[in-house]
């Protein structure tokens, strides 16, 4: 399933460039993503993260691959127990602001998901309410904590 999105915030690239790559604070920042953040590795511009982050049932562990393409934005690749994601996010800034796009690709290992998000592809109308709720969501955990943090 791939979800697209697009924002606009009254602030420069380079200051949200900035707090979505200071990794370490993530869960100062964007407490809705991370409980904690460990890096394991930085060579140049690929970061590999350990993460704990929230989850209806407590806790979900991710490690997340990170390409960093400075200043525009970083494609970042997730693992979890049951599911992979991949995730596009760039920015364009104008006299303004500045423009954020994201799109994300998500696949389920686990049978139930998997076949939920196949039927959601497969349907206009399902399709969309469960692409709103997840672009929503990333609205609220970080496009919104962002105008909060940047004012």
């Amino acid at each position: 399933m791939q979800i697209k999105g697009s924002w606009f915030i009254k602030a420069s690239r380079e200051k949200i460039y900035n707090i979505m790559t200071d990794f370490e604070n993530i869960p100062k920042y964007f407490p809705d993503v991370a409980k904690s953040v460990r890096i394991l590795d930085e060579q140049g511009n690929n970061v590999i993260l350990a993460l704990e982050s929230p989850y209806p049932d407590g806790v979900m562990q991710v490690r997340r691959s990170i390409e960093l393409n400075p200043p525009v934005g970083y494609k970042s690749y997730d693992t979890t127990k049951n599911s992979h994601s991949f995730t596009d996010f760039s920015m364009t800034e104008n006299s303004k602001g500045t423009k954020i796009k994201m799109i994300g690709s998500f696949d389920f290992d686990n049978i139930f998901y998997s076949l939920l998000f196949r039927v959601c592809d497969l349907f206009i109308i399902p399709g969309l309410v469960v692409r709103g709720v997840i672009k929503k969501r990333f609205k609220k955990i970080i496009i919104d904590r962002l105008k909060e943090i940047l004012g």
